[in-house]
Parts: structure tokens; C-alpha cells; sequence
């Protein structure tokens, strides 16, 4: 009798381990399965800001078109660091050019054609044109951003009506208008050009140079 008794309590405990290790082996089966399901996507604007030029025919056709013709906005500057960056000075000029008079464009082209003159000289070639062009660039940008008289300086909006090709043809001769008061040359730019001009005889602002043709142009201003 104690025998049998045994024999059922042992089959007994060994149904129970059998059982027990079979729902582990679900258990774990289950985990492995929840696991492997990839997790939904968080709703964050930064991620669907990502996701915008992805797939925009999810958006309404309005905000499509506004999508695909907003351009993103880059400065004249920028435009002519990437440019200068990129080794390509003349097309850098050209932006400069279409951001005159402005003295930061006259600035920002006066170091263009000064790395221009360095790059010619590093080569040995000749650099006269290049020095006029520096040259006839500071005095106009003198001419219209005098410091000494700035009360008689034209308004932005006066700036922006100006025929520049008038300024462009305006005579800056070096030999009387000299360097002193010409704000944007450097003192490597003045040694270059009395090395190959000379010292000039005078040194006069570009107004006082072309008093008439300045005052004209403040009349002209002047009118509505």
C-alpha cells in the first residue's frame, strides 16, 4: 500500500513539473513574439517635420504648392562667402554688384578683387587692371558714403534710385585724387598702387573731386 502511495505521489510531481515547464515555454514564446512587434511612431512635430519632404502627397494640394515653391532664403553675403569659398570670384563680384551701393557690398568686393590681385601676384602676372578696378571701387564708395560730410549723405531709398552706370564711367584719376581719404584701401593696396603709380600729387575726397557732378546728384535726389 505505501508503495502505491509512492508511485502516485511521484507521477503526481512529475505532471506538475511537466505542466509547469510547458507554460514557461509559452511564457517565453509570447515575450519573444511582443518583443519582435515594432513600436508605432511617436507623434512629435519635429518627426513629421522630417517626414514633410518625404511624402507630400499626404498634404493638401494647397500645402503642397507652398512646399515645393518656398525657397529658402540666403543673404547676398552668404551667397558670396559660398562663392568665394568655392574659388569662383567673378560670379561672387556679380553678386556683390547687384547688391550696390550698399558700402558692405563695395566692402565685400573690394576684398574680392583684392584676393584676385593676391592670386595674380602669387603667380607672377600682372596686376595693373585689377588695382584700377580696387581703386575706382573705393572712391565711388567714398563719393557716396563720405564720412566727413555725412549730413549731405543720400537716403536708402535715394541710394536705391541711383543710375550706377553713371558712377561707373565717373573719372577717379589716382594722380589727384590720391589714397588718403579713400576709406576702403588697405595699406598692402596703397603700397601696390605707389608701386606702380607713384606717389600721387594730391589727396582730396571724391566730392570735392566732382563737386558738381555731386551736387547734380543731390538735386536729382531731391525730387519727388
Amino acid at each position: 500500500m505505501a508503495i502505491l502511495l509512492f508511485i502516485v505521489i511521484t507521477v503526481s510531481a512529475l505532471s506538475l513539473m511537466v505542466y509547469a515547464l510547458r507554460r514557461h515555454q509559452l511564457t517565453e514564446v509570447e515575450l519573444n513574439a511582443d518583443r519582435n512587434i515594432p513600436l508605432p511612431l511617436l507623434k512629435s512635430d519635429h518627426h513629421s517635420n522630417f517626414k514633410l519632404d518625404e511624402d507630400k502627397t499626404s498634404l493638401p494640394p494647397r500645402a503642397q504648392q507652398q512646399v515645393q515653391e518656398s525657397p529658402i532664403h540666403i543673404s547676398w553675403q552668404d551667397k558670396v562667402s559660398k562663392l568665394k569659398k568655392a574659388g569662383e570670384l567673378a560670379l561672387a563680384y556679380t553678386v556683390c554688384q547687384q547688391a550696390f551701393p550698399l558700402w558692405s557690398a563695395y566692402t565685400k568686393a573690394s576684398v574680392l578683387l583684392r584676393t584676385e590681385i593676391k592670386g595674380l601676384l602669387k603667380s607672377h602676372q600682372g596686376v595693373a587692371t585689377e588695382l584700377g578696378a580696387l581703386y575706382h571701387l573705393a572712391a565711388v564708395a567714398e563719393l557716396l558714403h563720405d564720412k566727413i560730410h555725412s549730413e549731405q549723405n543720400l537716403s536708402k531709398k535715394q541710394m536705391k534710385q541711383l543710375d550706377l552706370s553713371a558712377l561707373d564711367e565717373l573719372d577717379m584719376p589716382y594722380i589727384k585724387l590720391g589714397y588718403k581719404f579713400l576709406r576702403l584701401l588697405k595699406p598692402t593696396d596703397v603700397n601696390l598702387m605707389i608701386k606702380q603709380w607713384g606717389e600721387p600729387k594730391h589727396h582730396c575726397q571724391p566730392r570735392q573731386l566732382h563737386e558738381k557732378f555731386w551736387d547734380d546728384l543731390l538735386t536729382s535726389a531731391a525730387k519727388p
